[in-house]
């Protein structure tokens, strides 16, 4: 019944967003095109982050690509800011076909594509290019079927969103060592990966959601929280946490989802146009996640008096994860050899 209910929630959600947005064009006009004298795609968009952020401005270029290339003949809407909905409800809405694109990050998609536990696996990745590896390897494309199989699909199917441009701590206390994560009180997001890595390491792993970590730092429910260094400005984590750790712990990719009969009921030249202006957004998002970096950090430390910390020596972390792969194996949460074989893509 929760999940029903959810699912009409969005629903009420989006038709409350479409009937007051925009000119006041009725959904089933934009829909057909109604007025126009030609037959126009209405694709409805969903963030879950401001317009003025990269997501929103690469979905905002997405949008210009699209109706500049086919001519006018797919209209896009984009609504920022988790207007449709949180993460799950998105993807819920994409799958049932009331929302057609969505931007997020990976990791949510885990419940369906179990495949996705493995990237964000600590230092499993040398770099973002095995990552794509993986991601485009015979092994993800088992977990891409089962995708499929709920009506989602990769737009994306380059992997061009990246994010970061590295992982980071963020944290209230200091942490010079691998020795001062014992006891921390590390905010954790609902992905059993992590959860296991975190406690292993020896910190005390809190579940908190997205939208309350600043208030959760500030209370001192929580000491820090790992996250692309790229939110970290954004969300005004060092007002109230003054320490910025690079870990680096492994790349990351968002994904653009979109609902696999929308887009299959597409002429295979708009179906083009869509993938290539993934692709084109892509670039824009990643390039947008490094320069916002670069002007936040020199905010971060001179502004805000914030200690960054980038030579941690992590070499402690990399050899605590090689008897955590073990342990994961032998309980039956990794399977057999799958580790060896991402290593040797």
């Amino acid at each position: 019944m929760g999940r029903k209910m959810k699912v009409f929630l969005s629903l009420m959600v989006l038709i409350a967003v479409l009937s007051g947005c925009g000119s006041g064009t009725k959904p089933e006009d934009q829909e057909t095109g109604t007025g126009s004298g030609a037959d126009v795609v209405t694709i409805t968009v969903g963030t879950y982050s401001p317009s003025t952020g990269p997501e929103g401005i690469a979905m905002e270029h997405f949008k210009e690509y699209v109706e500049e290339k086919s001519g006018g003949k797919i209209k896009v809407d984009v609504y920022h800011n988790s207007q449709l909905g949180d993460t799950n409800t998105q993807i819920e809405g994409v799958s049932m076909g009331s929302q057609d694109i969505f931007l997020c990050g990976i990791d949510p998609l885990s419940q369906w594509v179990p495949q996705i536990k493995y990237c964000s696996v600590n230092y499993l990745f040398r770099d973002e290019d095995h990552l794509v590896k993986f991601l485009q390897s015979d092994f993800f494309a088992e977990g891409v079927k089962a995708l499929e199989a709920n009506n989602i699909m990769f737009l994306d199917d380059k992997w061009t969103f990246r994010q970061g441009p590295f992982r980071a701590i963020v944290s209230r206390k200091p942490i010079n060592s691998f020795e001062d994560l014992k006891g921390l009180r590390m905010r954790v997001p609902e992905v059993e990966t992590m959860q296991k890595t975190w406690a292993a390491y020896g910190c005390a792993p809190i579940t908190v959601s997205f939208s309350e970590v600043y208030l959760a730092l500030e209370q001192g429910m929580i000491d820090a929280v790992e996250v692309p260094v790229s939110m970290v400005a954004e969300n005004s984590y060092c007002e109230v946490a003054k320490y910025l750790v690079k870990s680096d712990t492994f790349p990351q990719r968002s994904a653009l989802i979109i609902n696999k009969k929308k887009f299959e009921g597409l002429s295979a030249d708009l179906q083009k146009v869509l993938r290539e202006a993934a692709y084109s957004a892509g670039e824009v998002y990643s390039k947008a996640v490094q320069d916002n970096f670069e002007s936040d950090l020199e905010k971060l430390t001179n502004e805000l008096g914030v200690t960054f910390v980038d030579d941690l020596d992590l070499e402690p972390f990399r050899k605590a994860m090689e008897s955590i792969y073990k342990e994961w194996e032998a309980s039956g949460y990794f399977e057999p050899g799958v580790v060896e074989m991402i290593k040797g893509l």
